[in-house]
């Protein structure tokens, strides 16, 4: 590891000691307050922003069953877009009403699986693929790993060889064996099509 004032030091690994309680001492009360932090909250719109507090985002502060560094990024792809006004930033009724949702949260289930968060993360942020656009991922993205790349295949940071390695992820994971859907696959596909027609209806 190099640090800042120049020294090294060789590390076997890093722990990150982050315990369980929300502790921002260096929040500013008037920050508090609008997001009504406590020791296992702050209330915002999609974990992100709050419409009281123009120009902040706050990323991580949720907690996730699953690894952290893909939902990570999709986050900061997300707030970094708004900030860049690669997209518009969420109205302020929208922010309303995803500070009132994250209200309703508190007495609710306190993780978030990491697929969910992810999707969410993706959609908000523009690059959630389609499958149905990736005709050859199509497994890939709907029964494979989620993995970082296959959120790169569209939007305004997309890789060329998003595609290639998306399939490579799928392939290295064991999710994809063939070339065909198995008969399992068939029927979650059937089974979320209707539950879409249902909750569209």
């Amino acid at each position: 590891m190099l640090f800042e004032d120049g020294s090294a030091f060789d590390a076997d690994g890093i722990v990150f000691g982050t315990g369980y309680r929300l502790s921002m001492p260096w929040l500013g009360a008037d920050i508090a307050k609008a997001g009504d932090l406590d020791d296992t909250h702050l209330d915002l719109h999609d974990h992100s922003f709050h419409p009281d507090l123009q120009g902040l985002a706050f990323l991580g502060l949720y907690d996730l069953v699953g690894p952290y560094l893909p939902v990570l990024e999709l986050q900061a792809r997300w707030i970094s877009h708004c900030f860049a006004g690669l997209q518009p930033m969420p109205s302020q009724a929208e922010m309303r009403e995803g500070v009132t949702r994250s209200k309703a949260m508190r007495a609710g289930p306190p993780s978030m699986p990491m697929n969910a968060a992810a999707l969410m993360f993706a959609a908000n942020a523009g690059v959630e693929p389609d499958p149905a656009k990736w005709p050859k991922l199509e497994r890939a993205l709907l029964f494979g790993p989620l993995s970082a790349v296959s959120f790169r295949l569209t939007g305004p940071d997309a890789l060329g060889e998003a595609e290639t390695r998306s399939q490579q992820a799928a392939t290295a994971f064991g999710a994809i064996s063939g070339a065909e859907f198995t008969a399992e696959e068939h029927g979650i596909c059937t089974m979320i099509s209707r539950q879409a027609a249902t909750s569209a209806a």
